[in-house]
C-alpha cells in the first residue's frame, strides 16, 4: 500500500504516512461480513429483519388506524363533523333495508369538514367495555362527551377491533299498530307478513329490528287506496299505535281533492247562510254523504248560522285556503280532519279583512264529507 500523497510505501498498521504526514484513508469494514456468513445464519438475520419491519409496520398501523385511542378520534372527528354514515360504521351497526346510505343522507345531511382539536381525558381501563371522557374543539364551538367502548373480536386477525356502543341513531325492536287491513310503509319500505308479531279483529302490529330513529316517515295506506303519513322519531323498544294517535300528512293527489271540497263546502254554507238561503241548497251539493245531508243536527245548526248573521252585512265571503293541521282514524276508518282555514270578506264598511280559524270536518271511505262541525263557524266575523 502506498501514500496517495506522495507515493511512500506504508505499512499495514501506518495511520499517517512517515514521509508526508498526510493520514491515511482507512477502509472500515462491516460489523458483518454478510457474504462470508454460513447460509443458515444469512436466513435468520433475514428473518430477524424481516419480523422487525412487521413489528414496526403493525405497530404503526395500529396506532394509526385501529388502536382504542384511533377509533376514538375517528369517532369524535366524524361526530363534530355530522359525519352520520362513519359512525354508524364505527359503532358497528348494522345496515338494513330502513339503514340505508340513502336514508342516512336524508336523515342527517352532508357533513362538513372542519379541523378538530381532540384529547382523550382518561385512561383505557383494560375492560371488555367501559367509558372514556373526550373534549373536542372545533373553529366554532368545544363540547366534553363520554363514549362506551368495547372492545369486539379482532379486526384482520391482528387488530383488536374496538366499537362505540354509545351512539344514539338506531332505535331498536320498535313496534308499530295499525287499522287492519291496511299496508304500513315506514321510510319508504313497505313492511310485510314476516314484519308482522299480532293481528287482532281490527288492528295489526309490526314489528321493527332496528332503525335510524330520526323523521321516520311511517305511511298507512288505507284499503281505499288513501295513504296517510306521520314522521316523528322513534325509540328502543317503543309501541306505537296508529289506530289512537294522529297523523300529519296526506298523500298530494287526495290534499288537492280534500281542500278543494272543503273550501267549496265553507264558502258554500257560510254565504248562503249570510244570504238567508234555506237548507235545501246544501243538500243539493255532492261533497257531502247522504247521512250528512239527512242528518237533523246538521240542518238545525245551519238554521242557526243564519240566525247568527242575519244582521251581519257581510259580502264576498271567500275560503281562500284550507291547511290540514293533523288527521285521525276512527274504528270504522273514517278520517277526521283539523284543518285551519284562510278566509277573507267585507264589512259593512267595505272594508277587506282576511283571518284565519280552526274547524274539524269528517271523511267517510270515499272521502265525502260525512261531518261538519257548524259550531266552529259561528265567530267568523
Amino acid at each position: 500500500m502506498y501514500c496517495r500523497n506522495c507515493g511512500n510505501k506504508l505499512e499495514e498498521e501506518d495511520l499517517f504516512c512517515p514521509e508526508c504526514g498526510r493520514r491515511i484513508k482507512i477502509k472500515k469494514e462491516p460489523l458483518i461480513d454478510y457474504k462470508n456468513l454460513e447460509k443458515k445464519y444469512q436466513k435468520q438475520l433475514i428473518g430477524l429483519a424481516v419480523l422487525l419491519t412487521v413489528i414496526l409496520v403493525h405497530n404503526f398501523l395500529n396506532n394509526t388506524f385501529f388502536s382504542e385511542e384511533a377509533i376514538i378520534k375517528k369517532y369524535v372527528k366524524s361526530y363534530a363533523n355530522k359525519d352520520y354514515m362513519n359512525i354508524i360504521e364505527l359503532s358497528d351497526m348494522k345496515k338494513n333495508r330502513f339503514i340505508t346510505n340513502k336514508n342516512i343522507q336524508k336523515k342527517y345531511g352532508d357533513s362538513t369538514h372542519n379541523k378538530v382539536d381532540i384529547k382523550i381525558l382518561t385512561t383505557n381501563k383494560n375492560k371488555k367495555e367501559h367509558t372514556r371522557t373526550v373534549s373536542y374543539k372545533t373553529n366554532d364551538y368545544s363540547n366534553i362527551i363520554n363514549l362506551k367502548i368495547k372492545r369486539k373480536g379482532h379486526k384482520y386477525l391482528i387488530f383488536n377491533n374496538y366499537v362505540i356502543t354509545s351512539a344514539n341513531l338506531v332505535a331498536e325492536n320498535v313496534k308499530i299498530t295499525i287499522p287492519k287491513d291496511s299496508k304500513l310503509i315506514v321510510d319508504h319500505v313497505e313492511l310485510s307478513n314476516q314484519d308482522k308479531v299480532s293481528e287482532k279483529k281490527l288492528t295489526t302490529t309490526y314489528k321493527i329490528d332496528s332503525i335510524l330513529k330520526k323523521d321516520v316517515t311511517i305511511s298507512v295506506k288505507l284499503k281505499n287506496g288513501i295513504t296517510i303519513t306521520d314522521i316523528k322519531s322513534v325509540f328502543n323498544n317503543e309501541e306505537i299505535d296508529y289506530t289512537k294517535l294522529n297523523y300529519t300528512e296526506i298523500d298530494k293527489k287526495n290534499t288537492q281533492k280534500i281542500t278543494s271540497d272543503i273550501k267549496k263546502s265553507i264558502q258554500d254554507i257560510v254565504t248562503n247562510a249570510v244570504e238567508e238561503k234555506e237548507f235545501n241548497t246544501i243538500r243539493e251539493s255532492n261533497i257531502y254523504t247522504e247521512r250528512l245531508k239527512s242528518d237533523v243536527l246538521f240542518e238545525e245548526n245551519y238554521h242557526k248560522l243564519k240566525e247568527k248573521y242575519k244582521n251581519k252585512s257581510v259580502t264576498e265571503f271567500e275560503t281562500t285556503k284550507v291547511k290540514i293541521n293533523n288527521i285521525k282514524l276512527d274504528k270504522d276508518k273514517n278520517i277526521t280532519l283539523n284543518v285551519t282555514i284562510q278566509y277573507k270578506y267585507k264589512d259593512k264598511e267595505s272594508k277587506l279583512r282576511e283571518t284565519t280559524r280552526r274547524i274539524n270536518i269528517t271523511l267517510n271511505h270515499n272521502l265525502l264529507i260525512d261531518e261538519l262541525y257548524l259550531n266552529n263557524l259561528f265567530y267568523l266575523f
